[in-house]
């Protein structure tokens, strides 16, 4: 059985196909404390403006994905349109990401992945990948009470771009249906995983890839979208679905 990482973190949650394609991998529980030091994490809901020059931290790639399965990403202004769509010419400093509210009450691990036009060498605490320009729906607000400089995360279908980049077709079909499902991977829960309502829908999906050019995993997150249905209530119901619709795979 092969087992697939990316820096610890498991991509495909508890997606058993084939012993080639779909090992199971061993991930840290994606749980949010409810407190940590300075109080209760809110994320705003309601706002959806543009900040531009302001613009400094785009979460992107494992840490983007550690975000989305988060409970925090399970209402607030994450869930709202966003129009913003400029990239910060460089990323923010390691120091300053070190001490963000997400990462001191355990939602985003180390590294922090980010994007950004100029990359330059990542480090422990920040790995950057270079981007081109993006469409727009390509970025997601989130707004947290107290903490002055907004923070963006990709959104759900460019973050299922950077996912199909890593992984193969099958695993990628299965985060799909974890993101327009009905359920998100917490092992903190009974079966672990809690009901929330999908973060996106194959046709929200293809729409975004007609706009996206130039990305890297946009050609492999096509390729996966036809085997991708949306409803799934867990992971397991994705995975026998999976098995009943994939093609075979040598």
């Amino acid at each position: 059985m092969r087992t697939l990482q990316k820096d610890g973190v498991d991509l495909a949650g508890t997606l058993h196909v084939s012993s080639a394609d779909l090992a199971g991998i061993q991930r840290e529980p994606c749980t949010v404390p409810a407190r940590f030091q300075h109080g209760k994490i809110d994320i705003l809901s309601g706002i959806t403006p543009c900040y531009t020059a302001a613009m400094r931290t785009i979460v992107s790639h494992i840490s983007a994905m550690e975000f989305w399965r988060s409970a925090l990403s399970d209402t607030g202004s994450a869930r709202d349109l966003c129009r913003a769509r400029e990239l910060p010419s460089e990323a923010g400093s390691a120091r300053d990401m070190r001490d963000h509210p997400l990462i001191r009450c355990g939602v985003l691990s180390l590294p922090v992945h980010v994007l950004a036009l100029e990359g330059r060498r990542s480090g422990a605490a920040l790995a950057i990948h270079k981007s081109t320009p993006l469409p727009e729906g390509s970025l997601r607000l989130v707004a947290i009470p107290g903490f002055g400089e907004p923070l963006f995360v990709t959104s759900p279908e460019l973050t299922l771009v950077h996912a199909a980049l890593m992984t193969s077709l099958p695993r990628t079909a299965h985060l799909g249906y974890e993101f327009c499902g009905t359920f998100a991977p917490d092992e903190s829960r009974p079966y672990g995983s809690r009901a929330r309502k999908p973060l996106t829908s194959p046709e929200k999906i293809a729409s975004y890839l007609r706009k996206l050019d130039g990305v890297r995993g946009a050609k492999a997150l096509r390729a996966a979208l036809p085997h991708i249905m949306e409803g799934s209530a867990s992971p397991r119901e994705s995975t026998l679905a999976e098995l009943v619709t994939l093609p075979f795979l040598r």
